[in-house]
């Protein structure tokens, strides 16, 4: 057994089986019969508090923007406020009302007019502060939030929500401390099938200089882009032999003092940073490997674009990445922070006769979990749980 495996162990299972947080229960992965709900799709008003709806790689923005225009593909009425960006056009064209709302402490107001105005079944937030602005206009309706990162001392203020919906296990078993587990659910993230990253699948693999080392992602400390850097350096220091290039594609404040590690470790040649870039999915279509090497990640959205672009693929064993990888089924698992084992993994994948096929793949199959909509069937399920609830309540209350 090699040494990354020996590091980091996790069950194999080709057909993933997500564990509810309130059960303890395994739950179907598979598509199943349609539940009959309580609220009919064609009677929810959702209303969805953004920051932005702009086209710059922010995952929450991203996975939102697919779920609202799902939502209104299943019947729902949905209308997305923030301050505005590139996705309106999108929106507008698959049936998803956009206002203009700037999400601040003066914006409350605002915000009790438009829920007024609207008079929405369930006020869906994305961010604490926007979870805020919904609950100091008092809308009278569930407000629900989805935990799409680990919010450390700020996590108690997600008490502020009816419902908190954690994009992964990792993320929920986080927020257990701050907020009653009876009030977490989980729904996994999905990215696949919508219209968004529609364009994209025609995208042919980007002309890189090969072996391709690759990265997607924005130029944060706890992404880990550090270790990846030192793990790249040890692997060409360690094996002159291999011409391998590392591919650097994303944006951030971080960037740089990254660049100036590079520079540093003698990558100067050997690393190319792309910045932020739209085609971003034909670097993983051309990855001889594709990395995730973060610190912490509460889901890890590009590994479910990398899977479909059947990247063979190595992630740090931290917060949702260990889901998204299937316990170490759809790609090498490492422990995070671990430049050696990092570089370890890589030659391995670089080099192993058959390796990068055999994860290929694997990445590439039972993909149906991580599609936009599995995802919006199931925020739909918690919608209708809660408002089930909040009826019974009601009723009891009388």
């Amino acid at each position: 057994m090699s040494p990354v495996a020996k590091a980091v162990r996790f069950p194999v299972r080709r057909r993933y089986a997500p564990v509810s947080p309130i059960s303890g229960t395994a739950e179907s992965a598979g598509p199943g019969p349609v539940p009959r709900r309580a609220v009919p799709a064609s009677e929810l008003h959702v209303l969805h508090l953004l920051p932005h709806v702009q086209e710059i790689g922010n995952g929450i923005v991203d996975v939102t923007v697919d779920l609202a225009i799902a939502q209104a593909a299943a019947g729902c009425t949905v209308t997305v406020a923030s301050a505005g960006g590139e996705y309106v056009d999108l929106l507008t064209q698959h049936s998803v009302t956009c206002v203009p709302l700037t999400l601040r402490p003066g914006s409350v107001p605002a915000a009790r007019r438009l829920v007024r105005q609207l008079r929405p079944s369930v006020v869906h937030t994305h961010t604490l502060k926007g979870l805020a602005v919904a609950r100091l206009a008092r809308p009278g309706v569930p407000v629900l939030n989805s935990a799409h990162r680990d919010l450390g001392r700020w996590s108690p203020g997600l008490r502020m929500a009816d419902r908190v919906i954690a994009v992964s296990e990792g993320i929920a078993g986080i927020l257990s401390s701050s907020v009653d587990p009876r009030r977490i659910g989980v729904v996994r993230n999905g990215v696949l099938g919508g219209p968004r990253r529609r364009p994209l699948l025609d995208l042919p693999p980007a002309d890189l200089a090969h072996p391709a080392v690759v990265y997607v992602g924005g130029m944060y400390e706890h992404k880990g882009v550090a270790v990846l850097l030192r793990a790249f350096a040890r692997l060409v220091s360690e094996h002159p032999e291999l011409p391998a290039t590392l591919h650097l594609v994303g944006d951030g404040p971080d960037r740089p003092a990254l660049e100036g590690l590079a520079a540093e470790l003698g990558l100067a040649g050997r690393a190319e940073w792309a910045g932020f870039r739209r085609d971003a999915y034909a670097y993983m279509r051309s990855a001889d490997v594709f990395v995730l090497p973060s610190l912490s990640e509460t889901f890890g959205l590009v590994l479910a674009e990398a899977r479909e672009a059947g990247a063979a693929i190595v992630g740090a064993a931290t917060g949702g990445i260990p889901e998204v990888l299937e316990g170490g089924a759809a790609g090498v698992l490492v422990p995070p922070g671990d430049d050696a084992e990092l570089a370890a993994a890589l030659h391995r994948v670089l080099t192993t006769p058959g390796e990068q096929a055999r994860l290929r793949a694997a990445a590439a199959s039972g993909l149906d979990w991580l599609t936009v909509e599995r995802m919006s069937a199931d925020v739909l399920g918690e919608y209708d749980a809660l408002l089930s609830a909040g009826a019974r309540s009601g009723r009891a209350a009388r």
